[in-house]
C-alpha cells in the first residue's frame, strides 16, 4: 500500500503537468498547475506556469494593441488576425484565416513593388515602408507596415508577423499644411512658394530631359 501511495503521489503531479499542457496548447491561457514540491517536476511546473503568464500577457497584447497584427505561415497562408485588424480592414478573423493577404491590397502599387518588398524581406528577414491597402468596402487607406519573419530553431522561416497602422488621418494632416504652405489663408489663391516650388520642378524636369523652359508674366494694371 505504500508503494502504491508514493506512486501515485510522485504520477498526480506529472499527470497533472500533462493535462495543463495539453489545455494550454488547445488555446487555454489560464491553464496553471499547482507546484507541490521542490523537486525537479515541482521545478518544472514552475517554469510552465511562467510560460502560461508569457503567453497569456502576449495574447493580452496581440488582442488590445492598436496596431492590426497578421501572421502568416512560411507560405504566406493566413493563421491569426487581432481584433485591430479587423477594426481597421473591416474583415474578420474568420473570413481571412487560410487565405494570403492580397485582398487587402491597393491597386496603387505595380508589380515591382511587391516583388521588391519581397526581396528586401527574404534578404534580410525584415521590410518597413509606407503603402496603401484596401478595406472590404473597397476603400483605399495609407498605411505603416513593418513585415518580419519568424525562424524556426533549424533557422528556417516559419511565420511573417505583419503589424501596421493606418495614418490616414496623418496624411490629411500633411495635405492641409501642404496647402497652407503654399497658399494664401485669405484668398486661398497659390502663392509665391508655390510658384518657386514649381518653378524649380520645371527646371529640373528641363535638365534632366535636355529642354528648355519658358517663363510667361505679365501685369495687370488697373
Amino acid at each position: 500500500m505504500l508503494g502504491l501511495f508514493l506512486a501515485r503521489s510522485v504520477s498526480r503531479p506529472i499527470i497533472e503537468l500533462k493535462d495543463a499542457a495539453v489545455a494550454l496548447g488547445q488555446g487555454d491561457l489560464n491553464a496553471r498547475v499547482k507546484i507541490r514540491s521542490n523537486d525537479e517536476v515541482g521545478t518544472l511546473a514552475g517554469s510552465f506556469n511562467v510560460m502560461g503568464d508569457e503567453l497569456g500577457m502576449a495574447a493580452t497584447v496581440f488582442e488590445n494593441t492598436s496596431e492590426a497584427i497578421l501572421i502568416t505561415d512560411a507560405n504566406a497562408n493566413i493563421v491569426a488576425a487581432n481584433k485591430a485588424f479587423e477594426s481597421i480592414t473591416g474583415y474578420q478573423e474568420t473570413e481571412v484565416v487560410g487565405n494570403k493577404p492580397g485582398h487587402i491590397k491597393s491597386n496603387r502599387h505595380d508589380k515591382s513593388f511587391y516583388q521588391q518588398l519581397w526581396s528586401e524581406l527574404l534578404d534580410t528577414g525584415v521590410w518597413r515602408g509606407e503603402l496603401w491597402n484596401q478595406r472590404k468596402n473597397g476603400e483605399q487607406f495609407p498605411v505603416w507596415q513593418s513585415i518580419r519573419a519568424i525562424e524556426n530553431k533549424n533557422g528556417d522561416v516559419s511565420h511573417y508577423v505583419s503589424v501596421f497602422s493606418d495614418i490616414s488621418a496623418l496624411k490629411q494632416l500633411q495635405e492641409k499644411l501642404d496647402y497652407l504652405v503654399y497658399h494664401d489663408p485669405l484668398t486661398g489663391l497659390p502663392n509665391r512658394l508655390l510658384f518657386e516650388d514649381r518653378l524649380e520642378q520645371a527646371l529640373k524636369h528641363g535638365k534632366r530631359e535636355t529642354h528648355d523652359v519658358v517663363l510667361f508674366f505679365w501685369i495687370w494694371i488697373g
